[in-house]
């Protein structure tokens, strides 16, 4: 579906994490996990008060879709395709699209001040 974005997780280093994906439908990467000592992000406990970790693709996608949020909400007026325009021209990989990781790690920042062409 050509309407749909690809994320997932890589490790700092940009290797493929654990349960995460590579591949020419990449879109999108998120760092999920460190490369030195293979730490995920932290998250609440799952029963408890000892925090757990998570990290894979499916964990990318929502980090992303809250990037996508935030760059929309600072410009409300944004059509869909530009705000994607400015995640793609503040991620790593741009203008080179990666076959396996496609534009890369998104710059929030950066992405947050492009301009929306």
């Amino acid at each position: 579906m050509n309407e749909t974005v690809a994320v997932t997780g890589v490790k700092n280093n940009m290797q493929r994490c654990g349960n995460c994906h590579d591949g020419s439908a990449v879109d999108f990467v998120v760092v999920m996990e460190k490369a030195s000592n293979g730490r995920k992000p932290l998250t609440l406990a799952m029963s408890g008060d000892v925090p757990a970790t998570v990290g894979g693709s499916s964990v990318a996608t929502a980090q992303t879709a809250g990037m996508a949020t935030l760059v929309w909400s600072s410009n409300p007026s944004l059509t869909r395709n530009q705000v994607l325009n400015k995640l793609k021209v503040s991620a790593s990989n741009y203008p080179n699209r990666n076959s396996n990781f496609g534009w890369g790690k998104i710059d929030l920042q950066n992405a947050l001040t492009a301009s929306p062409n």
